[in-house]
This record gives C-alpha cells, structure tokens and sequence, in this order.
C-alpha cells in the first residue's frame, strides 16, 4: 500500500482530517524553497525558532568547549 492510499484510507475511516492551508502558512516551505530574508523570519518566529549569526554560533561554541 502506497502512502498516499494509506493517508486516503485513514481520511475515509474518519481517523484523518485534512484542511487546506494557505501559502502564508506553509511552515515547510523555509526547508524546501529559496526564500527572502523577511519570509525566512517570519517563518522562523511561528516555528519557534532562532536564527543566530555565525559570530554568536562560534561564541556558544567556545562556551560550550570551556
């Protein structure tokens, strides 16, 4: 069975539901789509992320190696 029968199977017993969502909200499309700067951050604050620079990456870095 493929997956998209699988999730077809599961929609049809009642066990899945599916909603149309709109492009603003397509939280997968920052790992999957060349993005602008502003929609990058966007998507990041409704994911719950943080995005650091490289000098605050290689300072927590040395942190951790004290």
């Amino acid at each position: 069975m493929t997956s998209v029968s699988l999730i077809k199977e599961q929609v049809v017993n009642g066990l899945v539901e599916l909603y149309f969502v709109n492009t603003e909200y397509q939280l997968a499309d920052i790992f999957i789509k060349a993005l602008g700067r502003e929609r990058i951050e966007f998507l990041i604050n409704k994911l719950g992320m943080r995005s650091f620079t490289s000098e605050t990456l290689k300072q927590l870095a040395d942190e951790a190696e004290e």
